[in-house]
């Protein structure tokens, strides 16, 4: 199990926690924000991952923007880093990571 995961999972645990302590509803409600957000970034981060397996360009544009080889820490903090520059609320995050073009994205060199 990757780190990424392994943090969900943390999140997950901490979320069953704070339910059985009865903690308050919006107490639990961002920390399940939290968790949508990063398996919404690890979906994307996969897909760009694997879309950049087969095209040399992607990998040579993150190399060039400075994120290092074709890694999938490297592809995630990429994706990670244009999500979390973008001024949205928090309750628009899930729908911008699920609705950006990644490889579009990387290829202009662009903010979001």
């Amino acid at each position: 199990m990757d780190e990424f995961i392994a943090e969900i999972r943390d999140l997950e645990q901490r979320i069953r926690n704070l339910e059985t302590a009865e903690a308050p509803e919006a107490v639990i409600d961002e920390f399940r924000d939290q968790v949508r957000n990063l398996r919404r970034l690890y979906q994307a981060s996969e897909e760009l991952f694997a879309a950049g397996r087969e095209d040399g360009s992607l990998q040579k544009k993150l190399h060039d923007l400075g994120f290092g080889e074709w890694t999938f820490p490297n592809v995630y903090s990429f994706v990670y880093e244009r999500t979390f520059d973008a001024d949205v609320e928090r309750e628009t995050l899930v729908h911008l990571i699920g609705t950006t073009d990644y490889a579009t994205l990387l290829r202009s060199g662009r903010q979001l």
